[in-house]
């Protein structure tokens, strides 16, 4: 945990593919200067929109110069436990640090819902900003919001 001091400033973007084609998706994250993609899908495939299966997606991205990383097996959001009580585990912290270290680029995490409030990158968003790191949602061209944490009314 001490090699990651000196976050406070640190961006890190989130977006999701949805039913974007793959150039729609390429010119959002050019349009935020993003460098590398690390997908937090648990499973990297899309019937519907194969596009953004995992191979193509990392070709397609590759193509447009920016590069491609799977977290899914760590930071993915299908839990039997749930999401939430997975994000106590050793193995989420790890797979936090590791997002981390890999925002020294600009990097945006991906998943598939669109909206992320409906999505797991909202927890994920609210670990970072508790850990000093900024957080910006990519939602259409042009449109970017900064990340609001999630309140627990519970």
């Amino acid at each position: 945990m001490g090699e990651l001091r000196g976050l406070q400033g640190r961006k890190i973007w989130t977006v999701g593919h949805s039913s974007r084609s793959a150039e729609a998706l390429v010119m959002l994250l050019r349009e935020a200067g993003i460098e590398l993609v690390v997908d937090v899908r648990s499973s990297p495939w899309s019937r519907r929109h194969p596009w953004h299966g995992r191979d193509e997606l990392e070709k397609s991205l590759k193509a447009a110069g920016i590069s491609y990383r799977w977290l899914g097996h760590v930071l993915g959001g299908l839990r039997e436990e749930g999401y939430d009580a997975y994000r106590q585990s050793a193995e989420y912290a790890a797979g936090l640090d590791e997002l981390i270290r890999l925002s020294e680029q600009r990097t945006a995490i991906a998943c598939a819902e669109r909206d992320y409030r409906k999505c797991h990158r909202h927890y994920i968003a609210d670990d970072l900003v508790a850990r000093g790191l900024r957080v910006w949602h990519l939602l259409d061209p042009g449109q970017i919001t900064p990340h609001q944490m999630t309140l627990d009314l519970f």
